[in-house]
């Protein structure tokens, strides 16, 4: 537990994160969409607290998720849950690398506006897609359609959680929105049959030959 006695037993962390939420608040309210985040620096001063700790407490809240990290010098943080309150149908990382702006972001579209029929799809026959499983099918189908071509996605559940089935789901619905092409193929196998050589791994479901150590045939080049 992170307290720090100057605000009457309040976690520091809780302090710093209200204070990066104002402050994005403020700069969505100002500029509609938020550019500019707020430092270790600047929290330092505006919470008379000290440079280091606000920094491990920042990458803390960043590794749970709660704040948004844009990597460079300085290194800025934003409120993520207030960004994805205002871009609800956005994938928001966590982490935003060097030279990349919240805007290649938030200018997504909805999930369905973009092509194919948003009224039919894999996902309509789901149970619990209004209830339990709602925001996962949500996510789903943002990851489908982020464009370019989708991000990757891995899927994390109990045994007997019907993961296999989420994944066809996915891939109907990738179908059904023109993201993959009528004949796409559905690739399925188990990892555990390829526990102990990841080359026969490569080798049977990409159809290309390996040479001793594990490389593709031909895909080194030497000058």
């Amino acid at each position: 537990m992170k307290v720090d006695s100057a605000y009457g037993g309040y976690l520091r962390e809780d302090h710093i994160l209200d204070r990066v939420r104002v402050h994005t608040e403020q700069q969505l309210d100002e500029n509609g969409v938020l550019a500019v985040g707020m430092d270790a620096g600047q929290l330092a001063q505006v919470l008379h607290l000290d440079r280091s700790n606000i920094s491990k407490d920042l990458n803390h809240l960043n590794r749970q998720g709660k704040l948004i990290k844009f990597q460079g010098r300085p290194t800025l943080y934003l409120d993520r849950e207030t960004i994805i309150q205002k871009f609800p149908n956005c994938f928001i990382p966590s982490v935003i690398a060097k030279n990349e702006k919240l805007s290649n972001y938030t200018q997504f579209v909805s999930p369905g506006t973009l092509k194919g029929n948003p009224e039919s799809n894999a996902f309509d026959c789901v149970i619990g897609k209004t209830g339990s499983l709602a925001n996962a099918i949500h996510m789903a189908k943002i990851a489908v359609q982020y464009p370019p071509c989708g991000l990757h996605t891995l899927l994390i559940g109990a045994t007997a959680d019907e993961k296999a089935q989420f994944a066809k789901d996915m891939h109907g619905y990738a179908v059904s929105q023109g993201t993959l092409e009528a004949t796409a193929p559905f690739v399925e196998f188990n990892c555990q049959d390829y526990v102990f050589s990841n080359q026969n791994l490569i080798s049977a479901n990409c159809n290309c030959k390996l040479d001793t150590h594990g490389r593709v045939k031909a895909s080194l080049s030497w000058a």
